[in-house]
């Protein structure tokens, strides 16, 4: 046992370059395996975060919120406070059990009502009423009385309306509302008198779970009034309601199941409880598996190019060692004994990499969590990834996987006595194993075949991941099985063609060239592993850039096809309702002061316009009505300035479309889709009409409008959306488009909710979301929604889904230029040190220095560039078959902007600037080597 410790302790002291680079390599491989379950872990909680922000944007309303709605009677002596105690005892037991933050609170009890008749021209219509504690912080008197400086008339309760119950009801302030069911206190007919008109006090007043727009035909009264009149004959039961609102924020990956498990509690201890968690939930598990397995897919091209450099490592650093191998099994060692050595070896050294593995896996991750695109990086916020303790048993576990990998070269090698190392030479003249066994065929072929099965399957393919039915990895792993196949098959092409040359220009080469086509000729097999590993690491790194570049800039350009503009604003309207009688209702829209909008950002952008956009517009046609349609209403000059249509989407150039409608004043443009759908052609009049805001089943004024032009694309128009059908899976549907003049609808529709497109222009500063707010801002502007195309994008890329993608690919392809690196040094140091005593008999035969040099350059060429070459090709070949299929998975919806191909050209040279330079280095590194040789030691161990 000492003797193995001790030769142990020599190889590990003697061996440092060996050493050095094998803990290269298990340190690299700790760090992938522990940065695995660390960047999932913080993909998981950024997807929880969209999928929160997701139904914010959806909903209009905030995303935990926990709700109790139940109708109790009073019992005797109890108020309406010990009321609302009540309720605030099942929000601390939320609270309790759910260990989150309470940001806001809201409790109300209501009354059921019935049909109350005004004293001045208000119709009859139904009341319910109302106490709400706390309505008085969070709302304000925009006209009339607070109710305790109200007065009213003896027997006439007080009570406070909301502007939405006004506007419906025609309600005035003093209007007095009969009851003729109900009574009061004195058992006389019910009378409430409206003091007071109210509104939101705030607009993003995380108070209003049920905004005052939701309550209408609600009486607010006071608590007195309120406590009156509860318990009643006329009104037996009280209906309470809670909404608690949690901080979403605090709830982590890690403690969805905890929370999952108290909502099923709370839900199964009380039928009145209502959530709005679970749901979310769903969808997140569901995406969170696909999540998982999208990590474990992109990660494992990167595992397999590590387990072949431990692999080629460690194959390297035996063969230099069978001769003490052969040794120790004459001295009576088993291959237990040897193979032990090696384990041990391996554990050590595992061991000692593990250290700066760990904290290298942790840098790996947040490097990959702050790319916003293949390569490129942010300083944004990445706080959402951090250390788990899932990492300490992926790093143990890596070091175990490690020492296998790094024994089993020993393994094999260790039958090997000094006699059997005699016939090692005549076996490594064979063929590699998998050239023999045609694995490079069978692999090229066999992903082909499944390519072609894929690309007839793109349309379920595409259904499949927007239905969320999971991922198929053999999409991605099918890529790299072809990459490998073409590798290999690249490397079996390049060997014939240099016996091929070898044997044309056999009788004509010179000594020293003659020797290093020998040389590449007798070391075939050796280089086999190297050459492959080259190939596959450089043709992975150009296919993964070429695959990033291609998801990111197809995905930027439809977001910014989506958008049409810069910025989009949206300012708040209010609908207001006139009542002249039970059949005449009158409604119109407020406008904003689109005058001061342009005054604020005067100077600061190049253009603006208003634009009308309705996406639930009719179009009348051959009997039917059709109601997938968008309709935008634009002022073609303004429009044309400042809207944007990437080139080619357009048969011709949509200006030419703008011109003619600007000629004509009901003139319309409409989609393709539409006019091939129902045969349409310009010189048509097509009938259209828009929804009323009050009612969905009386459409507004029909139009008859002349078709000027028909385009394939258009500013902010997708050709098709995806809904849910009765079964909850997405579907198809085309959506067509109509484009009018913008005053032309103004006049027949009246002044309805326009966007304002704002471009800043090339000319421009440029300013951020966050300036142009700013300047809003100052000029008095009340902005309701403000979306920019930057940000769109950058929100796009950083996407879960996306945000892996680059991380991992990023990733491979840093790792794959530092194996490559490595593994190439190490390959040529080896062979140097091998074929040292060569050397020194070619010099003794009169080879010159410079000849010697030469020699080694040309091995370069014929070897090493083949094998570059072979790569750089290979991963061009796999990026024109694959990456608009692997696309798809992230786009998989039918778009106005196709799936095209990018290529980065800066990527390439990239690429090879680093392989030039990393033989540019190798040539020198070789050529000084072989200078400080010395000559007699040469001479000598040639002679041995």
């Amino acid at each position: 046992m000492l003797d193995v410790i001790q030769i142990i302790k020599s190889k590990l002291k003697n061996k440092s370059w060996a050493n050095a680079c094998i803990m290269f390599g298990v340190m690299l491989f700790i760090a992938v395996s522990v940065c695995h379950p660390m960047f999932l872990y913080g993909a998981e909680n950024e997807l929880l975060r969209r999928g929160f922000w997701q139904y914010i944007e959806e909903n209009n309303e905030h995303p935990a919120v926990l709700s109790r709605t139940q109708g109790i009677r009073l019992e005797s002596g109890e108020g309406v406070k010990q009321l609302f105690s009540k309720l605030c005892a099942y929000q601390e037991t939320w609270q309790k059990y759910l260990e989150l933050s309470v940001l806001a609170s809201q409790s109300y009890a209501t009354l059921n009502g019935d049909s109350a008749q005004g004293n001045y021209e208000a119709l009859s219509n139904y009341y319910s009423l109302c106490y709400m504690p706390d309505i008085k912080e969070h709302s304000r008197i925009i006209k009339g009385d607070a109710l305790a400086a109200a007065s009213a008339d003896e027997g006439v309760i007080p009570c406070l309306v909301s502007v939405r119950t006004m506007d419906e009801a025609g309600l005035v302030c003093g209007e007095i509302l009969t009851f003729g069911r109900l009574k009061d206190g004195q058992g006389n007919p019910l009378k409430l008198q409206v003091v007071g008109i109210i509104e939101e006090s705030e607009e993003q007043d995380g108070f209003w779970c049920d905004t005052l727009e939701t309550l209408k035909r609600q009486v607010f009264l006071s608590e007195e009034d309120f406590l009156s009149l509860a318990g009643s004959s006329s009104f037996p039961e009280v209906n309470t309601t809670l909404h608690a609102v949690f901080d979403y924020h605090e709830i982590m990956a890690q403690d969805v199941k905890q929370v999952k498990g108290c909502l099923s509690a709370f839900q199964a201890a009380d039928e009145n409880f209502t959530e709005t968690l679970s749901r979310q939930f769903a969808d997140y598990e569901k995406q969170k598996d696909t999540l998982s397995l999208l990590l474990w897919v992109l990660t494992l091209p990167m595992f397999l190019l590590l387990f072949s450099f431990l692999i080629m490592v460690s194959d390297f650093s035996v063969k230099a060692e069978l001769t003490e191998i052969a040794m120790m099994k004459s001295r009576g060692y088993s291959k237990a004994d040897v193979v032990l050595i090696y384990i041990v070896q391996s554990f050590v050294l595992s061991l000692v990499a593990m250290l700066p593995g760990i904290p290298l896996g942790y840098g790996l991750c947040k490097l990959a969590a702050s790319t916003d695109s293949f390569f490129s990086f942010h300083a944004g916020d990445t706080a959402s990834y951090s250390m788990v303790w899932q990492m300490i048993p992926f790093g143990f576990g890596a070091v175990v996987v490690a020492v296998v990998l790094l024994t089993l070269p020993a393994y094999f090698h260790s039958n090997q006595s000094i006699v059997e190392q005699k016939s090692l030479d005549t076996r490594s003249m064979l063929s590699p194993l998998w050239q023999r066994l045609g694995m490079d065929v069978i692999l090229v072929l066999l992903s082909l075949y499944l390519l072609y099965n894929y690309n007839r399957q793109k349309e379920q393919l595409s259904m499949s991941v927007l239905n969320q039915e999971g991922l198929d990895p053999i999409i991605f792993i099918n890529t790299f099985l072809f990459l490998l196949g073409l590798s290999m098959l690249s490397i079996r092409l390049t060997g014939y063609l240099v016996r091929l040359m070898l044997r044309i220009r056999k009788n004509r080469l010179s000594p020293e060239l003659f020797a290093s086509f020998l040389q590449i000729t007798r070391t075939y097999k050796q280089q086999g592993l190297l050459s492959v590993f080259l190939v596959v690491t450089i043709g992975m790194g150009l296919l993964n850039a070429n695959l990033a570049r291609t998801i990111n800039q197809n995905g930027q350009e439809r977001v910014s096809y989506e958008m049409g503009t810069d910025y989009i604003l949206q300012q708040q309207w209010k609908l207001s309702v006139v009542m002249r009688g039970k059949d005449d209702v009158k409604w119109y829209y407020r406008e904003p002061d689109y005058a001061q909008v342009k005054e604020a950002l005067s100077g600061r952008v190049e253009s603006m316009t208003r634009v009308v956009r309705d996406e639930e517009a009719l179009l009348y046609t051959k009997g039917q009505t059709i109601n997938n349609c968008t309709l935008m209403g634009i002022s073609t000059k303004e429009f044309g300035e400042t809207a944007m249509l990437k080139e080619g989407l357009t048969k011709q150039h949509w200006y030419y479309a703008l011109n003619a409608l600007a000629e004509k004043t009901n003139g319309v443009i409409i989609s393709e889709n539409l006019a091939e759908e129902y045969h349409y052609k310009v010189g048509d009049i097509i009938t259209y009409s828009r929804v009323n805001p009050l009612d969905e089943e009386k459409p507004m004024a029909q139009v008859s409008a002349e078709i000027v032009s028909i385009v394939t694309a258009w500013p902010g128009y997708k050709a098709y959306s995806y809904e849910k059908n009765e079964e909850g899976t997405l579907s198809e549907r085309k959506q067509y488009l109509l484009v009018s003049n913008y005053a032309f609808m103004a006049n027949v529709f009246g002044m309805t909710p326009y966007e304002i497109w704002i471009k800043a222009g090339k000319g421009h500063a440029q300013d951020k979301k966050e300036v142009l707010l700013e300047y809003l801002k100052a000029g008095g502007v009340s902005v309701n929604g403000f979306e920019g195309v930057r940000e769109k994008q950058r929100n796009w890329l950083n996407q879960p889904m996306l945000q892996i993608t680059n991380g991992m690919y990023t990733l491979s392809f840093l790792v794959s230029l530092l194996l490559c690196l490595v593994g190439f040094f190490l390959y040529w140091l080896r062979s140097l040190k091998q074929r040292q005593p060569l050397f020194g008999v070619y010099r003794a035969m009169g080879m010159r220095l410079f000849e010697l040099n030469r020699m080694l350059v040309h091995e370069q060429l014929y070897s090493s560039l083949p094998s570059i070459f072979s790569g750089m090709l290979s991963g061009g070949v796999s990026t024109c078959l694959f990456v608009t299929l692997i696309a798809l998975v992230y786009l998989p919806e039918k778009h106005n902007v196709a799936l095209h191909m990018v290529v980065e050209p800066w990527d390439i040279v990239k690429l090879l600037l680093f392989l030039v330079l990393m033989c540019g280095v190798c040539l020198l590194v070789m050529k000084r080597f072989v200078k400080r040789m010395k000559l007699n030691e040469s001479m000598k161990l040639g002679e041995d």
